[in-house]
């Protein structure tokens, strides 16, 4: 095919666009080419994360209580959208190696604040500078104009969940 749309294709496609003849009559649907471009990302963000036997859900959780030392796991798990149970897990797999220290706030002795030890926040450099070069190759795929507005678009689309 070597017109600019693709039949039962959602938007026109550019003249650049080579779709593969898996890609049948979701070459250019919105939601599918997401899913496909995220499932690329986050294969290559498993692999950057690999070299420290960590995921990108504990590089999220390192990167917050860093930002937001003494972060109670209540507050931790409604920022990454994690339940309880789930966290409690993610926390242990962090503070068993000694990157995150569990302690009682003395502002309310009921909690404990999570705080980034020595090692955390050594990690937490380390896999920044990782977590860098994957944005790099990112990055790299799309001019300077072409960032800003991708994120744009993707801010916009996040409101579908708002809107519920």
């Amino acid at each position: 095919m070597t017109n600019s749309t693709i039949p039962g294709a959602a938007l026109p496609l550019p003249s650049t666009f080579m779709p593969s003849p898996f890609d049948g009559d979701i070459a250019g649907k919105i939601g599918f080419r997401m899913r496909f471009a995220q499932a690329a990302i986050w294969k290559d963000l498993l692999e950057t994360f690999q070299p420290f036997a960590l995921r990108p859900q504990h590089y999220a959780a390192l990167s917050m209580i860093a930002a937001r030392e003494g972060v109670t796991q209540q507050d931790l798990s409604a920022a990454l959208k994690i339940q309880g149970p789930n966290l409690v897990t993610l926390l242990d797999g962090l503070a068993g190696p000694g990157y995150v220290e569990r302690r009682q706030l003395p502002s309310d002795r009921r909690f404990n604040g999570l705080f980034l030890s020595r090692a955390g926040q050594s990690l937490l450099a380390q896999m920044n500078e990782a977590q860098r070069q994957h944005e790099a190759r990112i990055s790299a795929q799309l001019s300077g104009e072409e960032q800003h507005e991708l994120v744009r678009l993707l801010r916009k689309l996040e409101m579908i969940s708002r809107a519920e």
